[in-house]
């Protein structure tokens, strides 16, 4: 049985009743008016006391769409926080292998002076040199700057290396330090600061980067 079954039922019944009525005996124009306006009130409390199930169910049908929106919000922060933990993982992977490097060098203190010529250059996709500033004294020459790590993962252990130039171009001697922190993350800054003893013959530095 439908749900407007009781509803309907009783004017079909009346509607049923009239035109038996109707042929038992003669109406008057006054008297079907009349029982017409009736059927019509009853008609328009049937309309009314449907709608508020309407009402009711349009209010379910705008929760279950705004629970819908929820899910696809959730779904995608999750999904968000997958991918952070998977960078993390390859991050963890990258420096796993370094733990023992990283706890036998110093945390702190000035920057310890790296050998020259040692490690793997770095492609400028990699890394840069972001800014440097440049002191040459007479007995001193101080070199200091960033370096930004443009790759998606850390760079471990990397070396900022100088090279030393005379007044033709020609090498007088190089040097290099770390970068602190020894590790830069994947999209981070790092800086550095080389100190070396100077020589009149220096005019000109060339400056790279290296990775052990």
């Amino acid at each position: 049985m439908r749900w407007w079954t009781p509803c309907v039922v009783p004017v079909a019944m009346g509607l049923g009743a009239l035109a038996q009525a109707q042929e038992e005996r003669r109406w008057t124009p006054e008297e079907l008016t009349k029982e017409m306006a009736d059927i019509d009130r009853r008609l328009k409390a049937i309309e009314r006391s449907l709608k508020p199930t309407d009402r009711r169910i349009a209010g379910l049908e705008d929760h279950e769409r705004a629970l819908r929106v929820k899910a696809d919000l959730l779904e995608l922060r999750v999904k968000t926080l997958e991918g952070a933990l998977e960078l993390l993982r390859k991050e963890v992977a990258a420096l796993t292998g370094r733990t023992d490097a990283l706890e036998a060098r110093p945390a702190a203190g000035p920057p310890t002076p790296a050998p020259a010529e040692k490690g793997t250059p770095v492609p400028a996709s990699i890394a840069v040199i972001r800014s440097q500033k440049v002191s040459m004294g007479a007995d001193t020459i101080t070199i200091t700057g960033e370096v930004e790590n443009k790759s998606g993962k850390p760079l471990v252990f990397v070396v900022v290396q100088a090279e030393f130039l005379d007044k033709a171009g020609k090498a007088v001697k190089t040097d290099s330090t770390y970068t602190e922190p020894r590790v830069i993350p994947a999209g981070a800054v790092g800086t550095f600061h080389l100190k070396t003893p100077g020589d009149p013959s220096i005019q000109d530095h060339r400056l790279s980067l290296r990775t052990e």
